[in-house]
């Protein structure tokens, strides 16, 4: 939940510099744990060759999507996880939780939107598949 700490900055309970700092740490964990996922799945018959080429195709969307689709597509992922931290917070049950994070997960992947974290594991596994037309300049732009 990073509206938690944003919080405590704006209320001048912690300095923007520990906020960077957790955001930046939280990027890099995140983006080194896709790209292991990423090349794991990538060796040949650990999943399903459709799956492969299915991630072959979502990296190509991402990659085709010009600036001002991918920024629009990248505010209504931001939305979406916006909603799914106050829906997480409001569940009284951990299966809630769970219903309304995977409810989110299809609804960010299903249309393929431009969030930092999601379409990076799905280019990069695209990617490593060899699936897709996508290259890893074409990772780095998106993420």
């Amino acid at each position: 939940n990073f509206l938690i700490p944003v919080g405590a900055v704006v209320e001048q309970r912690s300095p923007p510099s520990s906020l960077g700092r957790l955001w930046g740490v939280t990027l890099l964990a995140n983006l080194v744990g896709l790209l292991v996922f990423a090349a794991l799945f990538s060796v040949p018959k650990v999943l399903d060759h459709s799956a492969v080429v299915a991630a072959g195709r979502t990296a190509d969307v991402f990659a085709a999507r010009g600036a001002g689709a991918a920024l629009l597509s990248a505010i209504a992922a931001g939305m979406l996880m916006t909603l799914w931290t106050w829906l997480n917070m409001a569940a009284r049950t951990d299966f809630g939780r769970i219903a309304v994070a995977l409810v989110v997960g299809f609804a960010l992947a299903a249309p393929s939107l431009n969030h930092v974290i999601v379409g990076t594991g799905e280019m990069a596994f695209g990617v490593l598949g060899g699936q897709s037309s996508a290259n890893w300049g074409d990772v780095g732009v998106n993420s």
